[in-house]
């Protein structure tokens, strides 16, 4: 299933890279090879996309909670976990996601904007 992606967003993040590598040239890793870091820049984007999401497939569920998505399906027809289906697929909100992920003993799921801002002493 493809994804779709805002691709304004995409290139505000490459900008933002960009400057920040120019005014930053210790942290660019010059000795990294080339495919790492493109490993890297993807793994960056994709929880970039994940954090700003406010409903989740099942798929990507599993993934973020690293369960398998049989767990999660089992989990919404439990009742234990909240989800809408759109035609053939569920859907889960981040509010309910994250206070499922609570009430089964696990902590913040995702960092909150409060805390982004917040500066650190």
């Amino acid at each position: 299933m493809k994804k779709t992606v805002d691709i304004t967003t995409v290139r505000e993040c490459r900008a933002n890279l960009a400057r920040i590598a120019r005014e930053h040239p210790e942290i660019t890793d010059r000795e990294t090879p080339r495919e790492e870091l493109a490993a890297q820049w993807e793994s960056t984007l994709e929880e970039v996309f994940m954090s700003d999401k406010v409903a989740y497939t099942i798929e990507e569920v599993a993934e973020l909670l690293s369960c398998h998505k049989d767990t999660i399906r089992r989990a919404i027809k439990a009742g234990k976990l909240i989800a809408g289906k759109l035609g053939k697929e569920y859907r889960i909100s981040r509010i309910d996601l994250e206070a499922y992920y609570r009430a089964h003993g696990g902590g913040e799921l995702f960092q909150s904007h409060e805390q982004e801002t917040e500066p650190k002493e």
